[in-house]
């Protein structure tokens, strides 16, 4: 996504200031070491959409099952950084 234009990006911060997904707050609190404060659009595409994406490109089906249920985040957030 283009985030030069004004528009696009002021959706993006909206949209990361109203996080409401639990394993992306988890991952951001987990994170707190390199986030610093508020998570901005940088800090996404740095800190947390790598670990995401390890986790859909390694692993077996059974390690990646726990990630996709909402309600059990931190067992998601266990397999994201055991590897």
């Amino acid at each position: 996504m283009d985030m030069r234009s004004y528009e696009t990006k002021y959706i993006a911060d909206k949209g990361i200031a109203l996080i409401s997904n639990p394993l992306i707050k988890q991952l951001c609190e987990q994170n707190s070491f390199k986030i610093k404060a508020d998570p901005t659009i940088h800090d996404i595409q740095f800190y947390i959409v790598p670990a995401i994406n390890a986790v859909i490109r390694a692993g077996k089906l059974a390690e990646k099952e726990p990630f996709w249920h909402v309600n059990s985040g931190r067992k998601a957030i266990t397999l994201i950084f055991m590897a």
